[in-house]
């Protein structure tokens, strides 16, 4: 089965969102040290997913979905920038806007941190098996 070029964009798109909504569950767990509630993880949706869609942007201007360097092994480097400058912008977004029911903010450092640790891991697994080279378009 082949996949056209933007469908594989998508894809890891909303594998990346898939990997940030899992790791801020993981820093709200781990931060209360017990599974989140629901009532808990509604109070966080609204802040959860404007920052997913900062965090999306960051990645979309370090390259993370131009597929040719995801391929190539750069996006390594790529996604350890991205995850600092999601770090940085969300602290200064969270601190601006000091009504937010994100306290304290180590969740959003452990959020950041494992959703990026797990979109990492997503990317090794899209390379194996949305590869460049077993989906590839022909051209002739």
């Amino acid at each position: 089965m082949k996949f056209p070029y933007r469908l594989k964009q998508l894809i890891l798109l909303l594998g990346d969102l898939f990997s940030y909504s899992i790791g801020f569950w993981l820093g709200l767990a781990l931060r209360n040290f017990s599974i989140p509630s629901a009532r808990i993880i509604e109070d966080h949706i609204p802040l959860a997913t404007g920052l997913f869609f900062l965090w999306i942007i960051i990645n979309y201007i370090n390259g993370l979905y131009d597929l040719a360097s995801t391929y190539e092994g750069k996006g390594y480097k790529r996604i350890s920038e991205a995850g600092l400058s999601s770090l940085i912008l969300s602290v200064i977004i969270l601190y601006l806007l000091p009504q937010t029911r994100l306290t304290p903010k180590t969740i959003l450092l452990l959020g950041i941190a494992f959703g990026y640790l797990i979109s990492t891991l997503w990317r090794l697994l899209f390379n194996r098996l949305i590869g460049n080279k077993k989906l590839s378009t022909r051209i002739l």
